[in-house]
């Protein structure tokens, strides 16, 4: 926060005023405040659609406390009645009154202000903090977050008082300067791929109750501003589709993504799920993308795996790991956001995959559900439970499976499988409330594959049609 130190005020009347204007005021050193040359307002060219979208991660203070970062110096300036600091003795200073202090993330004040600024000249930014219902999801999909150190804070302030009387009007106004040291933070490998230094001057010239907030914000939305203007920044953002085309190979049109896809049939295990664990689980992979993370499960010796669509959001690409460590990137194919179901896929062929069973699972029987729950050191967690029934929403015609099996976040998209390890549906959602306990939700198997276009076929098909 920003605190005000040692500041003592004068006492003032009709004789101390005429005293001013008799001999006017003593001026008072101000705080070196370096020049910086205004950046073009560069808007990039690049369509959002072709660029990682990216979250403001957190922004800090790397200040000591106790640093001076303004002064309150005596001037001669007036504005009308006002006058600049006329009630200070001698040039007061403001002071980082509480060392490091982390400011917010992308649902903060300069989480808006970052959103608005980088949208504003073309970047694929999400997690808008204005948006009630969506913002959590936008911001947990990005592909990068951005995180903003402030290491330098420079500025002048003027405390207006009246002309007449001396009294103070609790208005300011100013300028800071201000330093930041941006880190690139790539939610896919895990690890911080870049950083950049920007710095920026901004003035708050309209005297105002919030005008040293004004200036200060104003100073970071011209840091973020100018963090646009760097080329390599730029470049980190643009998708190299030269890159995933050699992964994945091309992009679909828009008939192929219509198109259904055929799998081959993976025979039912007829064993107890028990005996064959070890495949069940190297099946079954973690999902990272933005902030959080998910599960989801191979269907395909492709490298087609199935999740939930709130887990990869809008994120065309997403960081797959497996149990024994292995990490790749895969790439959405095809995602339904009323059924939260998406299809994903990963350029590396497939040892284990997961039965599929056809028939609907019924009430009391047995079944177990798998993935990531909270966090990922979680990963490969087995629960167990039994059906307790299957619902449908009467408006839109959804079905869900309502089962007792214990399941957190992080569980989403993961596989519910029957006492054989057969795929019968994926983790969605549960009842948060305290007073619930163990209703949880699950869509079933054959609902995710008809909404994907995803047809299972018996022998040998090809994997793409």
């Amino acid at each position: 926060m920003l605190t005000f130190v040692s500041r003592k005020r004068a006492s003032t009347g009709l004789l101390l005023m005429a005293l001013l204007l008799v001999f006017g005021c003593r001026t008072g050193p101000k705080m070196a405040v370096p020049t910086v040359a205004p950046a073009q307002t560069l808007r990039i060219s690049t369509p959002s659609t072709d660029q990682a979208s990216i979250a403001l991660g957190r922004v800090v203070v790397g200040v000591r406390q106790g640093t001076t970062i303004a002064h309150f110096p005596r001037k001669t300036i007036s504005i009308g009645r006002r006058l600049c600091n006329y009630g200070h003795q001698q040039t007061e200073t403001l002071e980082w009154g509480s060392g490091s202090r982390e400011f917010g993330n992308w649902e903060s004040e300069f989480g808006t202000i970052f959103f608005d600024v980088l949208s504003e000249r073309g970047f694929n930014v999400v997690g808008d903090s204005r948006d009630l219902f969506k913002q959590a999801a936008g911001a947990h999909s990005a592909e990068y977050l951005i995180g903003g150190r402030i290491v330098d804070i420079r500025g002048n302030l003027c405390e207006w008082f009246d002309g007449w009387n001396g009294r103070v009007l609790d208005l300011y106004s100013g300028e800071f300067f201000i330093t930041v040291e941006w880190s690139v933070f790539s939610s896919l490998a895990d690890q911080t791929v870049a950083r950049f230094r920007t710095s920026a001057r901004y003035e708050q010239i309209d005297a105002k109750k919030e005008g040293i907030n004004l200036a200060f914000n104003g100073a970071f939305a011209t840091a973020a501003g100018n963090l646009a203007e760097v080329k390599e920044f730029r470049d980190l953002l643009a998708k190299n589709t030269s890159a995933a085309a050699e992964v994945f190979g091309t992009t679909d049109s828009e008939e192929q993504a219509s198109a259904p896809i055929l799998l081959p049939r993976v025979p039912l295990s007829p064993l107890p799920i028990k005996r064959n664990v070890g495949q069940v689980l190297s099946a079954v992979v973690t999902i990272r993308i933005g902030g959080g993370h998910g599960s989801g499960f191979l269907i395909g010796q492709s490298g087609y795996l199935l999740t939930n669509q709130h887990v990869v959001g809008s994120a065309e690409n997403v960081q797959v790991v497996f149990a024994n460590g292995l990490e790749v990137t895969g790439k959405v194919l095809r995602r339904d956001a009323m059924n939260d179901v998406a299809l994903v896929q990963i350029p590396i062929r497939a040892r284990s995959v997961l039965p599929i069973r056809d028939n609907m699972v019924g009430r009391l029987e047995e079944v177990y559900a798998v993935g990531s729950p909270m966090s990922e050191i979680l990963q490969a967690t087995i629960t167990k439970g039994v059906v307790s029934a299957i619902r449908m929403d009467p408006s839109s015609g959804i079905r869900r499976i309502q089962a007792d099996v214990p399941v957190s976040e992080g569980n989403s998209g993961g596989p519910l499988l029957d006492a054989r390890g057969n795929v019968v549906g994926l983790t969605v959602s549960k009842y948060s409330d305290d007073r619930a306990q163990a209703l949880n939700f699950f869509i079933p198997i054959q609902d995710a594959l008809e909404v994907l276009g995803i047809e299972l076929q018996q022998g040998r098909t090809s994997m793409r049609k």
